[in-house]
């Protein structure tokens, strides 16, 4: 049954050989590539309101890398001949299972 769909969940350090990897197969069997790029919050250290603002940085600091890291693995995939997308999620580590799950535009096909 041939693939139309290949899914690379990948972190937002994404290593550059998951997504050749994923990019070559996605090619050699004419199927569309969809990457979702997952982030992972900070998890709060304390209730305190001077480890608040340290909390928000990090998550603020992560959200960019998160974009930035999208950004890039769409360039690198639009210098490619592939049918591609890029969705990234940021998740608490606690329900990471179900935000990655639920995730609205991967969709899986056979």
């Amino acid at each position: 049954m041939p693939f139309k769909t290949i899914l690379a969940v990948l972190g937002v350090p994404q290593t550059d050989r998951d997504l050749q990897t994923a990019a070559d197969i996605s090619i050699q069997v004419r199927a569309h590539l969809s990457v979702l790029i997952v982030g992972f919050a900070p998890q709060p250290t304390s209730r305190y309101a001077t480890l608040a603002s340290a909390w928000f940085e990090q998550r603020d600091w992560n959200l960019k890398a998160l974009g930035e890291t999208a950004k890039t693995v769409r360039d690198k995939l639009s210098k490619r001949e592939i049918s591609f997308e890029v969705d990234s999620i940021y998740a608490e580590v606690a329900g990471a299972t179900y935000d990655i799950g639920d995730a609205p535009s991967i969709l899986i096909s056979s």
